[in-house]
């Protein structure tokens, strides 16, 4: 498989309650197929409120890119 660079820029909106504090994962769509998930961790301290977030990442040839998911991936809470 051919792995080309992308490059991608995530806005956090400025508004109440913006942010996250969870890992996120990145898919990207395109025209001969999709990506397998990037997983971003919560640890590198990223998408906070009003916070613009550049990435480059190699992930295998989709062809023209068509759109990408971001998909925050929920903590699950210990059981009291």
């Amino acid at each position: 498989f051919l792995v080309i660079p992308y490059e991608t820029t995530i806005y956090t909106g400025d508004v109440e309650n913006a942010g996250c504090d969870c890992d996120v994962s990145l898919k990207l769509f395109g025209t001969t197929g999709s990506s397998s998930e990037h997983v971003i961790s919560k640890d590198e301290g990223l998408f906070e409120r009003g916070a613009i977030n550049p990435f480059r990442f190699e992930l295998d040839d989709v062809g023209k890119p068509i759109k990408l998911r971001v998909k925050i991936i929920p903590q699950h809470k210990k059981g009291r």
